[in-house]
Order: C-alpha cells, then structure tokens, then sequence
C-alpha cells in the first residue's frame, strides 16, 4: 500500500463523515489508468454505503488499543476528550468498516502472470 503524504491525506479526509466523494484525487499519484479507474469504482461504491460509527464499533477498537495497557478508561477518556485523535479514531474505524466491505464484496480470480505481464501492468 502507498504510503505518500497526499496518499495518507486523501485517505484522512475520505474518512470523515462529511467528506465529499473523491473525484479526481488519486489522478496524481503513481497508479496506471486501469487501476485509477478501477480505485475510483471502489471509492463510489464505498461512498455509496455510507459507513457510519457506531458505539460498539468504537467500543471495540479502544479495547484492541487498549489491551494489555491496563488503563482503559484513561485511553478512552484521551480519545472521547481529544479532538484530534477522536479524529484520528474515527479514520482508522471508518477504514476498516471499508476495508472488510471492500473483502466480503470483493471478487478474486487468480491468474498467473509472468514477470514482464506483471511489470506491463503497472
């Protein structure tokens, strides 16, 4: 996965819930044609779901940060309290709502390329 700055804030911005759907963002970063196309599709389709946060979604992810800290309410109280990483929460919740909708949507064939089909893609 990239890992560019204007990767990471595209992806930031996408996961507030007031964002507006991408249009041509990612036409700058170093992705072919196809797979522009092809991330612009995913993006609809996650936009057009409209993944919300939900109490235990958000539950849940302060205790898989929190495990093994013993300080729970401390953490919780951090990221309820802090607008910045309730920010910050909510992106990397949102994303991974996409990202398990993006794997039980997803359909795989696989196919076996040779190194030069593989350097053609690209």
């Amino acid at each position: 996965m990239l890992q560019s700055p204007r990767y990471k804030k595209i992806v930031r911005e996408q996961a507030r819930p007031d964002a507006q759907p991408l249009t041509d963002q990612f036409t700058s970063l170093p992705f072919s044609r196809t797979h522009i196309n092809t991330f612009k599709k995913i993006v609809d389709s996650i936009n057009a779901e409209k993944f919300t946060l939900s109490k235990e979604a958000i539950d849940s992810w302060i205790d898989t940060i929190s495990r093994g800290q013993g300080n729970r309410e401390e953490i919780e109280k951090y990221y309820l309290n802090n607008e910045e990483a309730k920010k910050n929460m909510e992106s990397v919740i949102l994303e991974n709502l996409a990202i398990k909708w993006v794997v039980s949507n997803a359909s795989v064939t696989e196919k076996d390329y040779s190194f030069d089909d593989l350097v053609e893609l690209r």
